[in-house]
């Protein structure tokens, strides 16, 4: 019985986030828009990632990502990957405009869209 409701409300789950991810593309709004929809969707998640399905770690990530670029280093026989994200999240900022009073509102400060990640070997193969 459990196991069914389990699968049942993770199926909804999905559900929801087609909807949201369709009402996004329908109204083809700009960049800016369309991050704070997603943040609104899922930044009362944001603690709860480490519960999600495989599909639902997915269809988090597709929000996220736009492409992960990969490159062998023979040099250190490392890899670095470059992660390109579809909005300007890596090393933004929120400056509030009197940080006293938080109801003043706040700009968002924009980051870059891309970061590298350099994935050292772990064995000694190749040496």
């Amino acid at each position: 019985m459990f196991g069914t409701s389990k699968k049942l409300n993770e199926q909804a789950d999905l559900y929801k986030t087609d909807i949201t991810n369709l009402r996004l593309k329908l109204r083809g709004e700009t960049e800016k828009k369309e991050w704070v929809d997603w943040v609104g969707m899922f930044g009362e998640e944001i603690k709860e990632k480490a519960k999600l399905t495989d599909e639902q770690r997915q269809l988090y990530l597709q929000g996220l990502i736009e492409k992960i670029e990969c490159r062998f280093l023979p040099k250190t026989r490392d890899h670095e990957l470059e992660i390109h994200f579809k909005h300007p999240i890596v090393g933004d900022k929120l400056k509030w405009n009197d940080p006293k009073v938080k109801a003043k509102g706040y700009k968002l400060l924009e980051g870059s869209k891309t970061t590298q990640i350099r994935v050292e070997k772990r064995d000694g193969r190749g040496k």
